[in-house]
């Protein structure tokens, strides 16, 4: 009996354990770092937040058509480490951002790179990608 109980123990911590590795999805595999690109538009949404923070970003496609963009960034921690905070983000202001885009086509995207009106720019990629 004590046997069992101690293999039931072991299972059920394996399975947990093995929950929370996969928690963490696969960047790479989400978005194409082979087709970086450039978008340029209005945020509309901050969101400061582990494990990564996000922006909603609302530019024009190629045939003029409004587009939100979903765009997942670096740690609130490792952005706040390159100078970058929430607060110098204004709602209202055009920035514009290189993005590795999903694969999936849709509009979400991984940022890469964002320029402030006034040029100033901040690597706000996670590091699972290259740096160049």
């Amino acid at each position: 009996m004590r046997r069992r109980s101690i293999a039931i123990t072991i299972l059920t911590s394996l399975i947990a354990c093995s929950t929370v590795a996969l928690a963490h999805h696969s960047m790479a595999g989400t978005y194409d770092v082979a087709k970086s690109t450039t978008i340029r538009g209005v945020l509309s949404e901050i969101a400061w937040r582990n494990p990564h923070a996000f922006v909603v970003m609302n530019a024009k496609d190629a045939n003029g058509k409004l587009a939100s963009w979903h765009i997942e960034i670096a740690a609130p921690n490792a952005l706040s480490r390159t100078g970058l905070n929430p607060q110098m983000l204004d709602l209202t202001s055009t920035y514009s951002i290189e993005i590795w885009p999903a694969r999936d086509g849709s509009t979400n995207a991984s940022g890469r790179l964002l320029t402030f009106p006034d040029g100033r720019q901040f690597d706000v990629h996670d590091v699972w990608g290259p740096t160049n």
